[in-house]
């Protein structure tokens, strides 16, 4: 294969550039940071704790992280007490100790209510109710106004009323 000779003079031309870059601590990838191309690729966008391949696949206030044997989407932190969602804690990783992220104590799964659903490759699966841990996918549905199965419908074959009883408004009352 023959080079071309446009190729040749920017690479010639180009050279004193990249050699001057060198003694800084940029990297020299244009501008892009390390782990990410100039584009995504199509990838599909991510959340926190889900696996990633490029930082451009997480949340803006996070980056995709090698962390164990997979890369995650971690969220950036400040300092050592930044507010961190429940079982993270703010910390550094070797491979970047420049870089603090909110690292998980108890597997990726950012779930608040302790219900081991929310968010993350670790959980059971996505919370319709990150604030209520009788909330999610396959609860019993109770006689309470709310939806406590993740259907999207309230009170619908409840299990805390007696057969002689219907659910209505989030009170059991006799038929």
């Amino acid at each position: 294969m023959a080079l071309r000779p446009s190729l040749v003079l920017l690479v010639l031309c180009c050279a004193p550039l990249v050699a001057s870059c060198g003694s800084s601590n940029a990297p020299l990838d244009m501008g892009v940071p390390p782990d990410e191309g100039p584009f995504d690729g199509g990838l599909p966008s991510v959340g926190m704790c889900e696996t990633c391949i490029t930082s451009g696949q997480c949340p803006a206030t996070a980056d995709c992280v090698e962390f164990g044997p997979n890369r995650f989407c971690l969220l950036r932190a400040e300092d050592d007490f930044s507010l961190c969602p429940r079982t993270f804690e703010s910390a550094v990783l070797l491979a970047d100790p420049t870089q603090r992220y909110c690292l998980p104590t108890e597997g990726c799964c950012i779930d608040e209510d302790d219900d081991d659903y929310g968010q993350g490759e670790f959980c059971q699966g996505p919370d319709c109710d990150d604030d209520d841990a009788f909330a999610r996918p396959n609860a019993d549905e109770l006689c309470n106004g709310e939806d406590d199965d993740c259907d999207e419908e309230e009170d619908e074959s409840t299990v805390d009323c007696d057969p002689a009883q219907q659910c209505i408004e989030g009170s059991c009352v006799p038929i």
